[in-house]
């Protein structure tokens, strides 16, 4: 582990299982581990048409976790938004970054269009129209993200 870390803040839809926690907790002691659980982070289909609400509530979440006290020097990791399940938390978190001038990493390794038709509705919902709209949500681009 770097000694130049000194805390991993997992942000996530719901809470980790503890034993896998727990172990991510060994793996990368003695940094200290920070769990922030915001269910608006979850899958969008398995919020019920919260839609209206989740900008405003990311946007605030977002801004804590990275314009708070201790975040400079913040990098986000994010783990495979390409499957495109929640865009309005995915937009957020790269204007959010961008605002604050953290490193964004975007992790790919599933991808919205490899036969996951069905979430077309869902991402319609989230504000996409066209295809372009979605690889954009999910392809950002800016000098502080790393794709």
């Amino acid at each position: 582990m770097n000694p130049g870390i000194k805390e991993v803040v997992l942000a996530c839809g719901e809470a980790p299982a503890p034993g896998w926690l727990d172990h991510f907790r060994t793996s990368v002691n003695p940094c200290e581990v920070v769990v922030r659980v915001l269910p608006e982070l979850g899958y969008v289909a398995e919020l019920r048409g919260q839609y209206p609400r989740l900008r405003g509530k990311l946007r605030a979440f977002f801004d804590d976790v990275f314009g708070g006290p201790g975040a400079e020097g913040c990098i986000a990791w994010a783990h495979n938004q390409s499957l495109g399940r929640n865009l309005i938390a995915t937009r957020e978190l790269a204007r959010s970054c961008s605002a604050h001038k953290r490193l964004l990493v975007l992790h790919h390794h599933d991808w919205w269009f490899d036969n996951r038709w069905q979430r077309w509705r869902e991402m319609r919902e989230c504000g996409a129209r066209t295809l372009a709209s979605v690889a954009k949500a999910l392809l950002p681009h800016s000098p502080g993200i790393r794709h």
